[in-house]
């Protein structure tokens, strides 16, 4: 009987082993994985609410301010294409797109679309200074740089900006 018990000792004892080792070789690491994928998730999720708390906002934007109406639109671009000489920016073409009417909103959105030649840095200052403009409210839609070998340090760049209108009574 010693030697049937021995056997059978030696197999548990293997078993055993054979699980332990699987469990600290495979397990391990995939737990802690496992673990460190949980906790990206949640950041991942607080920064999902903080946006869409941000977003559903954006939609409920009220202007306080002093929109301009249609026929002052020309001071919104000369305003925009002053602060933008400010900061050394060339701009090749501003066009004036056709007019948008927003949902459950007291004014309208005319969207403009720009294509200019900066450096870096002064594009930069330039989009940062269009959040201070005195006449208009304006945001950016879109925005697109591209280098370009033959002007460098220079960059093409063209953006569509929204300037935002009282809504015609």
């Amino acid at each position: 009987m010693d030697i049937k018990q021995n056997h059978q000792l030696i197999i548990i004892l293997a078993i055993s082993s054979g699980a332990a080792l699987f469990f600290l070789v495979l397990m391990g690491p995939l737990s802690g994985r496992v673990r460190s994928s949980n906790h990206e998730l949640r950041v991942v999720q607080e920064q999902l609410a903080v946006s869409r708390a941000e977003v559903e906002s954006a939609r409920k934007l009220q202007f306080n301010g002093p929109l301009l109406s249609r026929e002052e639109i020309s001071l919104a671009m000369d305003e925009i294409t002053k602060t933008g000489k400010a900061f050394n920016i060339n701009f090749f073409s501003i066009s004036p797109q056709d007019l948008e009417d927003i949902a459950d909103s007291a004014c309208q959105r005319l969207p403009v679309a720009i294509e200019a030649e900066s450096e870096y840095k002064d594009l930069g200052l330039f989009i940062g200074a269009l959040e201070d403009l005195k006449e208009s409210v304006v945001t950016i839609r879109n925005f697109k740089m591209v280098r370009d070998q033959a002007i460098l340090p220079r960059i093409r760049s063209s953006l569509v900006i929204d300037l935002y209108l009282k809504r015609k009574p």
